[in-house]
């Protein structure tokens, strides 16, 4: 499950419609997709130790998300 208990497919195909829409409107054709690892829990290191143990796998759902949502830059 994605966020608010959505299909991650379907939340992908939700962005990828916006930036598809925006495209439209705008001049500007980019896209981002934002990893954010900051530990905001106080007492929590999952994101650190995921970052840590497994960047490859951080850098490959970049990847993946970004073609899924065809954003065009992707910032870890």
């Amino acid at each position: 499950m994605g966020g608010a208990g959505i299909p991650a497919t379907q939340n992908g195909a939700m962005v990828r419609d916006a930036v598809r829409t925006a495209r439209q409107r705008e001049r500007d054709d980019r896209a981002f997709i934002v990893v954010n690892g900051d530990e905001s829990e106080p007492g929590t290191f999952k994101d650190r130790e995921l970052l840590l143990r497994y960047p490859h796998l951080v850098v490959e759902g970049v990847i993946l998300a970004g073609l899924i949502t065809e954003a065009t830059q992707g910032f870890i």
